[in-house]
């Protein structure tokens, strides 16, 4: 589902980015989903996961063109692949199970969030409960623990 801004003239897909073990990993979803990912940040704040409102932002979402990859250096240039959904699961490690599941069972789509490549990320306030993060772009934390 696309939201509008305050200002009423942006469009945004509704994304959580979690920062983790394997990277920046940013989950979207449609409307018919919501209850689900409401389910998963409750339990991730339950878990002591912060989550951060962002200013919202444009986000790679990948493209619909169908080509038959040749080559590794194709994949790297096109910077996304579809793959079958069983080539996903013998090779998705998103270093959460949750975040797994929610791929796997089409809840979420990963999509490219721009944080790896330096994009502006501007916090506008910390989410209390888990309706203050459907429906707008947030960005996750694990809890501080000791190592």
């Amino acid at each position: 589902m696309n939201h509008t801004t305050a200002a009423g003239n942006e469009h945004f897909q509704q994304a959580i980015t979690f920062l983790n073990s394997t990277g920046d990993v940013t989950l979207t979803w449609d409307e018919q989903n919501e209850e689900r990912i409401l389910a998963m940040v409750e339990e991730k704040m339950k878990a002591g996961f912060s989550f951060f409102v962002l200013k919202p932002r444009i986000l790679g979402i990948p493209g619909n063109s169908k080509k038959r990859l040749k080559s590794i250096e194709q994949a790297k240039k096109a910077g996304h692949v579809v793959v079958p959904d069983n080539a996903v699961d013998q090779v998705m490690n998103l270093g959460d199970k949750a975040l797994e599941q929610a791929v796997a069972s089409g809840d979420a789509k990963l999509v490219s969030s721009g944080t790896a490549t330096g994009t502006n990320v501007v916090s506008i306030g910390r989410a209390r409960k888990p309706s203050d993060v459907v429906g707008k772009q947030t960005l996750a934390v694990r809890p501080i623990a000791a190592g």
